[in-house]
């Protein structure tokens, strides 16, 4: 992971996330992990799932989308959107989606999973923030639309269906929109005025905030809007009629006649504090009114709203959660740490894990397979070994033994890859057991150098590594660990090191065997 939100499909049991150019679904119930063939052109920023799962948007830094089919995991069209995407969201009915590009938002009509020549047709284009747009979100209707920002405020839009009237609108034009909301006496309709002018639609602005606003929500009705910004404050919108004492106030009028007074407004109606360090991440959902925020200090609260109550809070990482996402169940949160690339998945209920997974630190150095192809073992910049499972993708273990950077990773020829060697810029070899997940056995030169390459001879019970830096090649015994010869035979930084297969080597007496190395000389010894 290095990038970009994450996604929960409609049933909760998959989670959907970038890695590099690419995108993983991890399927939490299997425990399996599948990464589509399909990549961007640059590392993947914001990602967007269609509400019944068949399309997934993938955009990367530059704008370039990808429209591809879920199911089958093949890309029906491209597009760019000539810009740096911030966030991306599809309506609740799936017919529309939201794109915000610096100060725009631009809705767009959902292409078909037919092939079409152009499938992406733009509805709408609307700029009336003063800052880059950080979230979006429509209503549960799909009538309106929320956006915040660095401009500090929140900007209501009213969408509509997306029909096209048959009439135009006249100058200045009023629409009511009735809202169900439900009370102690049952269900009343609640009726918010927009005023629109020609053809462009006059948002409503909700300024109270004093930072960004990371993440702007609807309530369960769209007459109730949460907004949460980087200082940690959150504020609770409410739409309310004007009481019988107070006068409404009045619309702007057109050039003949007056337009009729509003009947209510938006109001604040509470304001909440988190008390953490900044807000990284949020997300949001309607349907149990839960708020998870991801702070600076990898620390994330799961919150009840409108009251704000802390529901669970807990550090999950040493460095800020760049994204957060929760399941339509409400169980299990999601976050993700591009600084330490890690991925993880909580069960905030029963406080376990469902999915902790974490790559290198820095580049991958080297790898090796199993004998039996069931492990993948990786060697690391950040001087960590990895171990993989091969059929599920996940890595099951990690050794930070190392002091420097992990140059090569060999297993033991026997043993089904129970044992594997690693050789490290620290100048050791160390040898690890898979089925126990310890380090058992630690091989030293003596003297300070830097080891390049490694290998195992057939048996398992003699190492060999080069060296970069003294130019010599060490040799040990698996069993006790002790140091059998050092062959000074190469005038160059040994590059690679290889025992020869004992079975094409008949006449060798029982125990010994046949090394090959070559140096960035072009020597061979």
């Amino acid at each position: 992971y290095k990038q970009g939100n994450l996604l929960f499909t409609s049933d909760g049991n998959k989670l959907i996330s970038p890695v590099g150019n690419r995108i993983a679904i991890f399927d939490l119930v299997a425990s399996s992990t599948r990464t589509l063939a399909c990549q961007n052109g640059k590392n993947v920023a914001v990602i967007a799932l269609s509400p019944d799962d068949s399309l997934l948007l993938s955009v990367d830094e530059d704008g370039r989308a990808l429209l591809i089919n879920m199911h089958r995991g093949v890309v029906i069209s491209r597009y760019n959107f000539k810009g740096a995407v911030s966030c991306l969201k599809f309506s609740h009915d799936g017919a529309r989606f939201a794109v915000a590009i610096g100060r725009k938002i631009q809705i767009w009509q959902t292409p078909s999973r037919e092939i079409e020549f152009a499938p992406f047709r733009l509805l709408r284009t609307m700029a009336s923030a003063y800052g880059d747009i950080l979230s979006l979100d429509w209503s549960p209707d799909d009538l309106y639309l929320v956006s915040g920002g660095e401009d500090m405020v929140c900007n209501l839009y009213f969408i509509g269906s997306g029909r096209r009237k048959k009439s135009p609108a006249p100058a200045v034009s009023h629409h009511e929109i009735e809202l169900e909301e439900e009370d102690g006496e049952g269900e009343a309709p609640v009726r918010m005025h927009l005023t629109r002018k020609g053809d462009a639609v006059l948002p409503v602005t909700l300024s109270g905030h004093r930072n960004h606003v990371l993440g702007c929500y609807f309530g369960r009705t769209a007459a109730e809007i949460y907004s949460v910004s980087r200082d940690g404050a959150c504020i609770v919108w409410r739409w309310e009629r004007f009481n019988e004492d107070e006068h409404p106030r009045e619309m702007a009028p057109s050039a003949h006649k007056a337009a009729p007074a509003a009947v209510g407004c938006w109001r604040v109606h509470k304001r909440h504090r988190f008390n953490q360090d900044q807000v990284v991440s949020t997300a949001h959902l309607a349907q149990k009114e839960l708020l998870v925020v991801g702070f600076r200090n990898g620390v994330f609260g799961l919150f009840s709203l409108p009251e704000c109550s802390v529901v669970h809070t807990l550090s999950v990482s040493q460095k800020k959660l760049t994204a957060a996402a929760i399941n339509p169940s409400g169980e299990w949160l999601a976050f993700a740490c591009a600084k330490l690339q890690q991925l993880l998945v909580w069960e905030w209920q029963s406080e376990t894990y469902v999915l902790k997974q974490q790559g290198h630190y820095y580049d991958v150095a080297t790898l090796g397979y199993s004998p039996n192809a069931m492990v993948m073992v990786t060697g690391g910049d950040d001087g960590k070994v990895k171990a993989w499972n091969s059929a599920s993708g996940f890595c099951f273990v990690t050794f930070n033994e190392h002091d420097a950077a992990v140059t090569d990773v060999a297993f033991a020829p026997k043993g089904n890859g129970s044992v594997v060697f690693s050789a490290s810029l620290d100048g050791t070899v160390r040898a690890y057991d898979l089925k126990r997940y310890r380090n058992f056995r630690t091989m030293t030169t003596g003297e300070p150098t830097q080891l390049s390459c490694l290998a195992v001879d057939p048996v398992g019970e003699v190492v060999c590594a080069g060296s970069s830096s003294s130019f010599d090649l060490y040799v040990w015994a698996v069993q006790t660990g002790k140091i059998l010869d050092v062959l000074k035979v190469h005038e160059g930084p040994v590059s690679c090191v290889e025992f020869a297969p004992q079975s094409r080597f008949l006449r060798l007496a029982r125990g010994t065997a046949l090394c090959v190395s070559g140096s960035s000389t072009r020597a061979r010894r």
